[in-house]
């Protein structure tokens, strides 16, 4: 089972690559939320516009473990971007 989950992950990586790569704007936005617990969790997501349609992409979701100072988020930031596009 876990290799079909796998399988299917890349294949969506795959594509949201390509859509990305071909997109000439990448608004790119990053919200931090706190919830009640005191755990910080980091949404980041962009919108692209292919072949007339608008098309949402969520990058990451992430706990932030240490806190939500600008060095941590930062790193979970680039980490993602760079996931997603390489």
């Amino acid at each position: 089972m876990g290799y079909y989950i796998e399988y299917i992950h890349h294949v969506v990586l795959i594509a949201i690559k390509k859509i990305i790569l071909a997109s000439r704007f990448l608004p790119i936005f990053a919200n931090e939320i706190t919830i009640v617990d005191n755990k910080s969790w980091i949404s980041m997501h962009c919108y692209v516009v292919a072949s007339w349609r608008w098309v949402p992409i969520l990058f990451t979701f992430e706990c932030l473990v240490e806190s939500g100072i600008a060095t941590n988020i930062k790193s979970v930031i680039l980490v993602a971007f760079i996931t997603m596009v390489v």
